[in-house]
């Protein structure tokens, strides 16, 4: 993401991000099908969470469905600021931090 964040000069963010800004408080109908979208990604990066837990490379007492929630916040926020800024780094910063909570939480 980083990467293609940096080829559109930082431009743009993330369509489902913007599109959640702009209708939430006027169309009831978008703002669920918006929520619904967020919901199908937290969905896929908790499902893969817990494939790790699954796997024994995640602790048993991490939460996937809170690690899901940060994550994606993460990148929503670290897109948002980057594109304000026409920088990658506070997304780059963002998702390696995320990244190196999970890494606290790897079972070596």
């Amino acid at each position: 993401m980083v990467g293609v964040l940096t080829e559109v000069q930082c431009v743009g963010g993330c369509p489902l991000g913007s599109l959640a800004s702009d209708l939430a408080e006027s169309d009831p109908v978008a703002r669920v099908q918006l929520a619904n979208a967020f919901g199908s990604w937290e969905e896929l990066i908790r499902d893969g969470l817990v494939s790790m837990q699954k796997r024994g490379e995640l602790s048993e007492s991490a939460d996937p469905g809170e690690l899901a929630v940060a994550m994606l916040a993460a990148v929503q926020g670290g897109l948002l600021l980057s594109q304000v800024r026409r920088d990658p780094a506070p997304l780059r910063t963002a998702v390696d931090t995320m990244i190196a909570h999970l890494h606290t939480l790897t079972k070596s």
